[in-house]
């Protein structure tokens, strides 16, 4: 019997081949990245983050109050911002950085603990490039599979946000995942586990949780009205529990719903002339850079705009949704002052974008598609070489003003 979600008479890729091809991504992220294997890490956020799991792993305490981060990295003008009874973002990264933590007394983190980044741009990559296939309305050719991968592993913003040990890979394979698991998913446990993807990207940032209500869209879409109740359960309750008991938790330590004091001080950013030009940046400007860094954006969006009846189907208006929308949402934490406009704040809503392109240059075989999709991978390459490769700054757009 036909899913719901099927079009019927559509010759898709066998998921024999979606495997493959999405294995294949998640070996070759690590490949590109192998030539930083042996890079220090001295970022500030990098130094913040471990410290932190140290703390919590050593000393069953999740607060950078007392640490010597203060006095080596962050100086007395940030304690507004970091000197509270717990951190601001949730606990899943620190807490997956225990193995590299619990008995390291290095103020500086290992190479070795950058595998949990890795890890989870991997699982952006393969699960990005499935949702895509999954997406497409046509069979995937050689050429089509080959441009996909590499459209994916080479993209710039997921290089970045697993190139030093950040929190922004989590939230961005995780909401991939979830993506993945709704499109299609009919059993209990598939839905469960997208759900539960969706629930560990709020758990690395609450941001990250933006990506929950397009998963229900995604699912409920397509699902029988009579389960919705069942499936609206199996998506939301991950996320009720895990997200629902840290924000508890929060509260009770430090009195505060949010951490309305993230926004740094005016001698912060006096000090720091990078974070200060993250506040002051516009959101426009910020999604304008994001076409420079992957001018894929542009493919993309002449794609539907030649045939806007591409996204007639619910499943790719779901996934258009997730980034516009998404990214909207995500930026408004920023406008409010709460955030700064930092391209790795998008990573949760960034897989959207690529899983779009996939569809694009399955279906459309003509050359020229082909050779702009094509030269627009090889500019994101290029980009992402340049600025990411040996770079000690957290913008990405920090290359531009050197």
């Amino acid at each position: 019997m036909q899913s719901p979600d099927e079009h019927p008479r559509v010759d898709r890729t066998p998921r024999r081949t979606v495997l493959v091809a999405a294995l294949l991504a998640a070996l070759l992220s690590f490949a590109v990245k192998l030539p930083q294997w042996g890079f220090t890490h001295k970022e500030p956020d990098e130094l913040v983050y471990w410290q932190l799991a140290q703390r919590l792993w050593q000393d069953g305490v999740y607060s950078l109050r007392g640490t010597l981060v203060f006095e080596r990295v962050l100086q007395p003008v940030a304690a507004s911002m970091y000197d509270h009874p717990a951190f601001h973002h949730p606990p899943l990264f620190a807490a997956l950085l225990g193995p590299f933590a619990a008995g390291d007394a290095s103020p500086y983190p290992p190479a070795s603990a950058l595998i949990v980044p890795w890890l989870f741009h991997a699982l952006f990559c393969a699960a990005t490039v499935a949702l895509g296939l999954r997406l497409a309305r046509a069979r995937a050719d050689r050429v089509a599979l080959v441009l996909a991968v590499a459209a994916v592993v080479l993209d710039p913003f997921g290089w970045f946000a697993s190139r030093f040990l950040w929190i922004d890979a989590l939230p961005m394979g995780c909401a991939a995942a979830a993506m993945w698991c709704a499109l299609g998913a009919s059993s209990r446990k598939r839905l469960f586990a997208a759900g539960t993807f969706a629930a560990l990207a709020g758990l690395a940032k609450l941001t990250g949780l933006v990506v929950l209500p397009f998963v229900v869209l995604l699912r409920l879409r397509a699902a029988r009205r009579e389960h919705h109740v069942r499936d609206l359960a199996l998506l939301v309750a991950p996320s009720v529990v895990l997200v629902g008991a840290w924000l508890v938790w929060f509260a009770n330590a430090t009195g505060a719903v949010l951490p309305t004091w993230l926004a740094p001080t005016d001698a912060i950013l006096a000090r720091d002339e990078l974070m200060r030009g993250a506040f002051e940046r516009s959101p426009l400007a910020l999604l304008g850079s994001m076409a420079l860094f992957q001018p894929l954006v542009f493919v993309v969006g002449v794609a539907f705009a030649v045939r806007p009846s591409d996204l007639a189907d619910r499943a790719r208006g779901v996934v258009l949704a997730w980034f516009v929308v998404g990214a909207a949402l995500v930026l408004a934490t920023a406008v409010l002052g709460a955030t700064p406009m930092l391209t790795r704040q998008l990573t949760a809503v960034v897989p959207a974008l690529y899983a779009l392109a996939v569809a694009v240059v399955v279906e459309r075989r003509a050359p020229l598609w082909r050779i702009a999709f094509a030269a627009c991978v090889a500019l994101a390459a290029i980009t992402g070489w340049t600025s990411v490769h040996g770079t000690s700054v957290y913008e990405l757009a920090a290359f531009f003003a050197r």
